[in-house]
């Protein structure tokens, strides 16, 4: 394999700009820029931090190397993402700022049910069309007490996704009701001190509003369903329903828009490979060699030039 003619390890950046480790001159040094819009990324110590326009995001979460952190636009249309206070409640206590978040701020509620009947907290937002959409809803949690946590996406009553995540398998249960509602896919990711990400992709129905809700639970069982204790709480943080694929937290009072990184630098001449490595190792080689190159979205381990 012959000798790289551009190297980039994500490791030293300033606003506008990421530094690769060759050429060692700067001349392959690349631009950067994220228009406006609130932004975050997981720092060295695990916690997650908001960053400025045009500053690239070097993101720890979970690994001792930082990727490089690049997202197309998103916005987070759940308002008060971590202020539950501000959410319609049914039977739920809220004390607000009451544990430390995965910030490192005790700015994290405690939501707990003071009745055995339907009790959850909930939020509703206009669609940006009425028609059926692939939206991801997501919330840091953190267990207190109960093994259980149920969040639903409803759309025209009775049409909604049901999810259940239980903490002491990691496992999720999930259902759908009514029409067109589907369930894509589950995740969660560890964020360390007992808080995860949980997340769910849907297909919703075309009705024009969509509501988003949270419940603690003893038992497994939906967000309105009765349970036999009335005092099972979680610790919440940080919920954000969005278009499309999970992305990086977006806080917000207001809905508020991330707008696309951009990572671009002039292709050095001689060039005849460019092979981009992702956070999971897979791999994208790119062999139509632009003048200008601009890295692809993602988590991005390094990208070499050849």
């Amino acid at each position: 394999m012959s000798n790289p003619k551009l190297a980039l390890i994500p490791s030293g950046y300033k606003s506008g700009e990421v530094y690769s480790i060759l050429p060692n001159d700067g001349s392959g040094d690349f631009t950067f820029d994220r228009a406006n819009g609130l932004s975050t990324r997981v720092r060295k110590d695990g916690l997650i931090e908001e960053v400025s326009n045009d500053t690239p995001r070097l993101d720890w979460l979970n690994s001792d190397c930082p990727v490089l952190l690049l997202e197309n636009e998103s916005t987070n249309r759940l308002t008060y993402s971590s202020d539950f206070d501000n959410w319609s409640k049914v039977n739920i206590t809220i004390a607000s700022d009451s544990q430390i978040s995965p910030s490192g701020e005790y700015n994290a509620d405690t939501i707990t049910r003071n009745s055995a009947l339907s009790s959850y907290v909930s939020k509703s937002f206009s669609k940006p069309t009425s028609s059926e959409l692939d939206m991801t809803l997501s919330v840091f949690v953190k267990q207190n007490v109960g093994d259980f946590f149920a969040m639903r996406s409803q759309g025209f009553y009775p049409s909604r996704a049901d999810i259940i995540f239980q903490f002491s398998t990691k496992t999720f249960t999930t259902s759908v009701s009514g029409t067109n509602f589907t369930i894509e896919s589950t995740s969660y990711e560890d964020y360390g001190n007992g808080w995860y990400r949980l997340s769910a992709k849907f297909n919703t129905d075309a009705y024009p509003t969509l509501a988003c809700l949270f419940s603690a639970r003893s038992l497994s069982g939906q967000v309105d369903g009765t349970d036999s204790s009335s005092d099972s709480s979680v610790y919440l943080w940080g919920a954000q329903c969005e278009l499309g694929d999970l992305s990086s937290f977006i806080p917000t009072t207001t809905a508020q828009t991330r707008f696309a990184d951009v990572c671009s630098v002039t292709t050095p001449s001689g060039v005849t490979q460019i092979v981009e490595t992702f956070s999971d190792d897979t791999t994208n080689t790119i062999t139509t060699i632009p003048s200008t190159y601009t890295i692809s979205s993602g988590k991005v381990k390094k990208v070499i030039m050849t």
